[in-house]
Order: structure tokens, then C-alpha cells, then sequence
């Protein structure tokens, strides 16, 4: 089942109705180092924990074990950690936590792959909606299930992307309940330009044209959607159809025909919405695009075949011809911070990678040339931008993955050159260091310690990790209190 790149009634009163409507026990490893929290599937085979998203009290997350993918949740310890949805999930997709829930796309055997949500209890984990009805048929055109992905928060209800084969791919919106959950607008009129009775189904073939970048700005949703008149463009939205207008037509008249499905090397002219000092960034094809939300200020700001665009509290970060850029949303405020090669893009032949905000500082990904791909800090001055570590020396690269901001101190996992390991950095060479050093318990499996997926839930940092004798499986640190 493809991730992403996400209840009948909402039962828990104590917990605020957006979206889809313990103590941790005690361990000699608590304090210092990594532990086991939980062997799922029992031996060296492996449930591979993923998706991780919090609850109260706790993190949901997906794991392949007892036979099947499930859902469940986990407060830290083994006794704490169980299976919530009752055997009856086949597979799980993107999970989005919003307003004390987790909205998931969730598969059963009667439904297909369907809108759920989950307050962490067996009790509060509910299908919202069949949107797309009856079970998954497979073996022709695919039919009965919706897809439902893209989950944001506005005003008390969750917008999202969902499929159904009278409309194709569109907006919609849920306040938790079964009859609150409906398509916000038909932007596309129909089920799409591919016609239902090729291939795989409307759900199938007209990915291409499905509303994308959904981005909360000042109090309502922008959203990349495609109509027949315009192609993929700027939208905006407050849950309404009236509501639900197209901003600007960034380059006049339509996309041409056949589109391409997304992942299949085809790269939308417009993409990469982010919100950023008060402003709205945005690609279009090789240009750098701003908005305030309004036709009129919406402006391209140059052409740098921008990538990768992320917001720290101060700056609009990304990467463009050259290296590392930064903007405040003027011409003359967007530069050349530094040149470096950075992580992969459709337009860069690097690694993949991110950027994470962390305070007024971004940290990312890069190479100088003299160094392979390391860890790198920039406050988006020339003099403030630099690599924190030469994790791998030499030409190798650290293969840095999976950045989560906790406490004082950034986690991620890294490659020395030799193992991959859990890290931390406070942002100095000093202060970055591998945790797995000081784990005896652990020490000799250190060359098996990939670090997958992670989540964080009162003050505990929970992956999934590989040691010879567990197979891949959920693992916790919880870092020292800080004086």
C-alpha cells in the first residue's frame, strides 16, 4: 500500500473535536541509553515500526505483527504497548495528528482504504466514512477505496484529499462524524480527464490532477488544485464551496493532456506551498513565487530553480542555482547564502534529504566538495552558515535521516562510516555526538542500529531500530533532564 507522501462519532469528551474527529516504567538504560521497548513479533524477525503520531498519554504508530499490519499504540513500556485496532486494519497509510486524534487512511476488509481516526484506545479507533463505497476490488478497475490523505486543521474540522469515481480526486472536509464529512468543492468537474472504464479505475489513473500542498495560512487553507481551464494553480479555501476560489493564474491556459501520474518522473510546473514570514513561498517551474493571499500580491520573486523550500522562525530557506538560499518575500531580501551541493531534488543528482527549523537556525544536509554529505547549520548569513560535524570523514557521507526536534538537543540517525546510529546535536561540533557509545547493553549490535521512523510522547524519543537477536523493532531514549 502506498503511504502519502496522512469515526462515526468522536466518543472522548475530554478531547477538543478537530480532526478526524502513564509513567514510564522504570529501566537501567532509561536515563543514558537507548532501550528496547518492545520485541512485537517475537525473535529475530521484525514488525517494523512506523508512522509514528501522538496521542494522549502516548504515540500510535503502524507495525507488521501477529500476521499483519495493525495499528498500535505505545506509552514507553512493553506492558503499555498493544495492538488498538482489533485485527480488523489490513494496512495503514499517512497518519496526522490533530486535536488530541490521529486521522489515518486505514484498509479493511469491507471498506477498502477509507478515513479513520484514532484517540490512542481501541474503543476510539473508528471508521469516519466509506467515501469511496463498498470493498476494495482488485483483479480490473479499482474500486472502493478513496484515499484520503493531506490532513489540515481549520476552525474546528479537518480538511483533506480524498477519491471517489463520480469526482475524481478533491477537496473535502470532516468534523469527525460520518455526516460531516462531505467534498468541500468539485474543482475539476467530474471524475477527471482519464475516463473511469480504463486501466485501474478514476482513483488510479487521475492521480496526477489531485489538490496537493495544503497549507494552513492565515485562518484558511492554500492548496495546490488542478481545474480544466487554468491547470494546477493557487487555491484557497475556508471549508466552503463559495469559499474555495482559485488565487491567481500564475501561467495562463491549461496543462496539456495526457498527465503524467505523480512518482513516474514527472515533476508539477507549480508545487512546494510554504508559509514563511507571514508570506506565502511557492514554485513555479523555475521561478520563485510569493503571495499574501490576494490576486494582487501574488508575484514571482526570480528565477533559481528553487527546491526544497522550508520556513525557520525568521527566513524562507531552500535550495536554487548554486547552493543555499534564503528569502524574506522581496527581490532584493532573496540571495546566494552559500555554495553547496545540496540534498537530492528532481533538478539535483544528491541524496535526499531535509531541512529542519530549530530556533532562528535551519539545519540540513550538504557538501562543500571537500566533504561527502554531512550535517550543516545556517542562521542565512554567509559567516553563520557551516557544518556542525564531519560525521563520516573523508569523502563519505553520514547519510543523515530522520531530523525530530525534542527538548534542548536535535535527534536524528547518522552514518560514522562504519555503523549507523542514533545521534543528538546542541548545534556544536562539541555537542554532537552518537548516543549508542554509551549503551553496553547494546554496544556490540551498534553496526545494526538503523534508525527507521520516530515519535515523541512525554519526554521519550521512540524509533524503530535493528539488533541481531530483535529483528527491526520499537526502541526508546529518553534524554537527561535538563538542569
Amino acid at each position: 500500500m502506498r503511504v502519502k507522501g496522512v469515526a462515526a462519532a468522536l466518543a472522548a469528551a475530554a478531547l477538543p473535536i478537530v480532526g478526524c474527529g502513564a509513567t514510564h516504567e522504570a529501566s537501567p538504560q532509561d536515563a543514558e541509553n537507548p532501550f528496547l521497548v518492545k520485541d512485537l513479533e517475537p525473535g529475530p524477525s521484525s514488525s517494523e515500526p512506523s508512522r509514528f503520531a501522538p496521542v494522549a498519554g502516548g504515540v500510535v504508530f503502524h507495525a507488521v505483527a501477529g500476521g499483519g499490519e495493525g495499528l498500535w499504540r505505545t506509552d514507553g513500556t512493553a506492558s503499555g504497548t498493544i495492538r488498538i485496532d482489533g485485527g480488523r486494519l489490513s494496512s495503514l497509510g499517512e497518519f496526522t495528528a490533530i486535536g488530541g486524534r490521529v486521522c489515518f487512511d486505514g484498509s479493511d476488509r469491507d471498506h477498502g482504504d477509507e478515513l479513520w481516526s484514532t484517540d490512542g484506545t481501541s474503543a476510539g479507533t473508528l471508521l469516519v466514512k466509506d467515501i469511496d463505497p463498498g470493498p476494495f476490488v482488485s483483479g480490473g478497475p479499482t474500486r472502493g477505496s478513496s484515499y484520503p490523505r493531506s490532513f489540515v486543521a481549520l476552525n474546528g474540522m479537518v480538511l483533506f484529499v480524498a477519491c471517489d469515481e463520480e469526482h475524481g480526486y478533491e477537496l473535502w472536509r470532516s468534523d469527525g462524524t460520518t455526516d460531516g464529512t462531505r467534498m468541500v468543492k468539485d474543482i475539476y468537474p467530474g471524475p477527471g480527464p482519464v475516463p473511469p472504464d480504463t486501466g485501474g479505475g478514476v482513483c488510479l489513473e487521475n492521480q496526477r490532477i489531485q489538490p496537493t500542498d495544503l497549507t494552513p495560512f492565515n485562518g484558511l487553507v492554500y492548496l495546490l488544485a488542478e481545474a480544466p481551464d487554468t491547470g494546477r494553480e493557487l487555491w484557497r479555501s475556508d471549508g466552503t464551496t463559495e469559499g474555495t476560489v482559485l488565487v491567481k493564474e500564475t501561467l495562463p491556459g491549461p496543462e496539456p493532456l495526457p498527465l503524467p501520474v505523480f512518482g513516474a518522473g514527472s515533476v508539477p510546473r507549480i508545487g512546494e506551498l510554504t508559509a514563511a514570514r507571514g508570506r506565502l513561498f511557492f514554485r513555479v517551474d523555475d521561478s520563485l513565487w510569493t503571495s499574501d493571499g490576494t490576486p494582487g500580491g501574488t508575484q514571482p520573486i526570480g528565477d533559481m530553480s528553487p527546491t526544497l523550500l522550508r520556513a525557520s522562525s525568521r527566513l524562507l530557506f531552500f535550495a536554487g542555482e548554486g547552493g543555499l538560499w534564503t528569502s524574506d518575500g522581496t527581490a532584493a531580501g532573496t540571495q546566494l547564502v552559500k555554495p553547496l551541493r545540496l540534498a537530492f531534488s528532481p533538478r539535483y543528482d544528491n541524496m535526499i534529504s531535509d531541512f529542519q527549523p530549530w530556533g532562528d537556525a535551519m539545519f540540513f544536509v550538504a557538501s562543500d566538495g571537500l566533504s561527502g554529505f554531512e550535517l550543516w547549520r545556517s542562521d542565512g548569513t554567509p559567516d553563520g552558515t557551516a557544518m556542525v560535524k564531519d560525521i563520516a570523514p573523508g569523502s563519505t557521507s553520514s547519510q543523515i535521516e530522520n531530523f525530530t526536534v525534542m527538548g534542548s538537543a536535535l535527534y536524528f540517525s547518522a552514518y560514522d562510516g562504519s555503523s549507523r546510529r542514533l545521534w543528538r546535536t546542541d548545534g556544536t561540533p562539541a555537542g554532537t555526538e552518537a548516543l549508542t557509545d554509551a549503551a553496553p547493553s547494546i554496544a556490540g549490535h551498534t553496526g545494526q542500529f538503523p534508525v527507521r521512523s520516530w515519535g515523541a510522547a512525554s519526554g521519550l524519543l521512540l524509533f524503530a531500530a535493528t539488533d541481531p537477536n530483535h529483528g527491526t523493532e520499537l526502541w526508546g531514549y529518553r534524554p537527561p533532564a535538563v538542569n
